[in-house]
C-alpha cells in the first residue's frame, strides 16, 4: 500500500521562510533556470541584495546597466557612469550609445555646433539625428531646408519645415478684431492689444 507524501512548500530565497499562498518568481537575467521563489514582500530586498555594484561608483545598479567589454576592459556600470569608467582606463565612450569605442568597434569623430564627439560608426546617423534642430510646429527634426519666421507681437521667432509654415501661422497668428480672420502676414496694425489687417483698421476707425 503506497502512502502519499505531501510536497514541501517552496522556500523564499531571501528570508528562507516557507511560502504559502501568493509569491513571485524572479530571475536576475530573465532566464527561467535562474528563477528563485520569493515572498511578495521580499522581492525588493532580494533584488537590491543581488544587484551588481557599478565598477565605477560602487553603488548598486537597480535599473539599466551597461556591460563594458573589450580586449582591455571589462565591467558593469550605470549608463551615466560609462564615460567616467572608460576615461579612467584611457578608453572612450561613444557619445550616443555610451558603449566603449575600442579597436574592435572603431570610432569616428563628428562635429555639431563646433563640438567634436567620438561615436561608433553605426551610431553616427542616430547621434546627428538626435542633435537636429526641431521644427517649432511638428517637433520633427529639420534635416534639410529651415524656414525662420518672426512676429515680435505674437509667437516671436519660429523655425519650421517649409510645409509647416502655413499650419503654424493658422495656429499662432493673431486674429483680426474687425474681420475675425487670421492675419497671415507679419505686417499688420495694432490698436492697444488688438490686431488688425491694415485695411480692416481703417474700416474699424470709420465706425467709431
Amino acid at each position: 500500500m503506497s502512502s502519499h507524501v505531501p510536497a514541501l512548500p517552496p522556500v523564499c530565497r531571501n528570508c528562507d521562510g516557507d511560502i504559502v499562498g501568493k509569491h513571485v518568481m524572479y530571475s536576475y537575467d530573465g532566464l527561467e533556470e535562474h528563477e528563485v521563489h520569493l515572498h511578495m514582500q521580499c522581492k525588493d530586498a532580494w533584488v537590491e541584495r543581488t544587484a551588481p555594484e557599478c565598477d565605477w561608483c560602487g553603488k548598486k545598479i537597480m535599473e539599466e546597466k551597461v556591460k563594458v567589454r573589450c580586449q582591455r576592459l571589462k565591467g558593469v556600470v550605470h549608463r551615466e557612469c560609462v564615460g567616467h569608467f572608460t576615461a579612467s582606463k584611457d578608453l572612450i565612450g561613444c557619445g550616443y550609445c555610451k558603449g566603449v569605442v575600442s579597436a574592435n568597434t572603431g570610432g569616428i569623430e563628428v562635429e555639431h555646433n563646433d563640438i567634436k564627439t567620438i561615436v561608433h560608426p553605426d551610431c553616427e546617423a542616430d547621434f546627428l539625428h538626435d542633435k537636429c534642430e526641431r521644427c517649432d510646429h511638428c517637433a520633427d527634426p529639420m534635416l534639410d531646408t529651415v524656414v525662420q519666421i518672426t512676429d515680435p507681437h505674437s509667437y516671436g521667432t519660429a523655425k519650421l519645415h517649409p510645409t509647416c509654415v502655413a499650419p503654424f501661422k493658422l495656429l499662432h497668428c493673431p486674429t483680426c478684431l474687425e474681420c475675425r480672420n487670421k492675419i497671415l502676414s507679419t505686417k499688420y496694425s495694432l490698436m492697444g492689444n488688438a490686431a488688425f489687417h491694415d485695411e480692416c483698421l481703417r474700416r474699424h476707425q470709420l465706425k467709431e
